[in-house]
């Protein structure tokens, strides 16, 4: 009925992709048993991948991640900015960077890896048109 209203099957399938329920009884698994978390920070919010040695660690401890590049990044980018994230990871500056340019600007975002891929869609799928991700 959804599609048949107009919403997207990707749209469809980040709904239920990116529920509480799908996450929280652990039915949405990046790999094996690899679990997500939701981490909220002071710019946004996003899952992490609990085993990651170095994104998910560093949120999951200090709630930041690389914060003089943050704050640079912040400062940097406008409305209606254009940012290339190139390895964007789980998209903890994609989404960042969606925040800043605003629904006028362009997020384009490559993540080769399939398992951050899966988590990056996740992340990514209430950005709308602001973020493309390419594999």
């Amino acid at each position: 009925d959804k599609v048949a209203d107009g919403i997207t099957v990707e749209e469809l399938v980040g709904y239920f992709v990116g529920s509480p329920e799908w996450v929280s009884r652990g039915l949405y698994r990046a790999a094996g048993d690899t679990h997500l978390v939701r981490v909220d920070t002071p710019d946004l919010s996003l899952y992490v991948i609990k085993s990651d040695p170095v994104v998910g660690r560093e949120l999951l401890a200090s709630g930041t991640y690389e914060p003089h590049v943050t704050g640079h990044l912040r400062q940097s980018l406008v409305r209606g900015g254009v940012f290339v994230d190139i390895g964007a990871n789980i998209g903890y500056y994609t989404l960042l960077a969606a925040r800043c340019v605003g629904p006028e600007g362009q997020v384009i975002a490559f993540e080769p890896n399939p398992v951050n891929l899966k988590v990056l869609l996740l992340n990514t799928r209430s950005a709308g048109d602001t973020v493309r991700v390419h594999p």
